[in-house]
């Protein structure tokens, strides 16, 4: 499954993407309820089970889950039709008909790792850490979509301006010092992450203590979707390929990250209680000052294995 989150007639839904077309989870689940299990009341019960909100559906938990998993199969054998909801809205829309938001698109939390990968000894100027290093990514405002613009401050258009495509963790469960082997107990799945940053000004003021340079508007876009941890068969070993004007320029794998997912969660959580929607990038590898940087007219497009691609312009205010 690809779970995600859309806009469409002004209103923000949580959809599916089932063979090319996005579906409209809490009209499917409707649809599920009357037609297969003969509910009375279909709508009332899918709006509590799969509301139109993706951090509510997180707080589900493993019922959520089955509900989304029992309206793709259910919708899967519906492509070629134009199924209503008992209330009557549509089901099915194309890529045409929505605008993408992230994912979540409200995390009550944005986190990026530090020197996460092998390799970035030189950036950062100094020895591999020896725990993991993480800081907010912004706050809300950072957050951007599949196919939004990452808009480039005018005080900002000679500096180099880097895309650092990385895994995205999405968070499902409350989680506060848990054990690595638990750990991903607590992951809902994976996104393809953007990490934006003013590279320059990071290195004037200091990778390890500012996070001005990467707290932009736009700087944080995500998605166009996460998948399920159950349907990525290890996130220790993702390709990851990093395109700019369809030419790629960084190709890297999470096999070579320095921790662990499950240490890299148990560790935030041990101080910071993580919670449903909380969002964690990991990082980013090696070649990213030299080959990611971009500028107004150019399209990013950051791709991960079993996950997809996450694509957008940049421009400039």
């Amino acid at each position: 499954m690809k779970i995600l989150t859309f806009e469409v007639g002004g209103e923000e839904r949580v959809g599916l993407l089932i063979d090319g077309k996005v579906a409209d989870v809490n009209s499917g689940y409707a649809l599920f309820l009357k037609e297969v299990e003969g509910e009375y009341r279909p709508t009332e019960i899918s709006n509590v089970r799969l509301p139109s909100d993706m951090i509510e559906i997180l707080k589900g938990g493993e019922s959520s889950m089955k509900a989304l998993k029992e309206t793709s199969d259910y919708l899967g054998k519906l492509l070629e039709e134009d199924p209503v909801a008992p209330d009557q809205r549509r089901v099915f829309y194309s890529f045409e008909e929505i605008r993408f938001k992230a994912p979540v698109p409200r995390p009550p939390k944005l986190l990026e790792l530090l020197h996460a990968y092998k390799g970035m000894t030189t950036v950062f100027r100094r020895p591999p850490p020896k725990e993991v290093i993480f800081r907010p990514k912004g706050y809300q405002h950072t957050v951007n979509s599949h196919g939004g613009p990452i808009v480039i401050p005018k005080e900002f258009l000679s500096n180099k301006v880097m895309t650092q495509i990385e895994l995205g963790i999405v968070i499902g469960r409350e989680a506060h010092r848990i054990s690595e082997e638990r750990a991903y107990d607590y992951v809902a799945g994976y996104t393809v992450f953007n990490d934006v940053n003013v590279i320059d000004v990071a290195a004037r003021e200091g990778y390890m203590v500012s996070f001005k340079p990467d707290s932009y508007p736009t700087f944080g876009p995500f998605g166009p979707w996460f998948v399920p941890k159950e349907q990525i068969p290890d996130p220790q070993n993702l390709d990851v390929t990093v395109r700019i004007n369809g030419r790629t320029v960084q190709e890297y794998n999470t096999k070579d990250m320095l921790f662990t997912i499950k240490h890299v969660i148990a560790y935030i959580s041990e101080g910071l209680p993580l919670e449903p929607g909380d969002v964690i990038s990991c990082g980013a590898a090696e070649g990213v000052q030299e080959r990611c940087i971009i500028k107004p007219g150019d399209t990013v497009e950051g791709e991960i294995e079993h996950i997809g691609m996450l694509r957008n312009p940049v421009t400039s205010e």
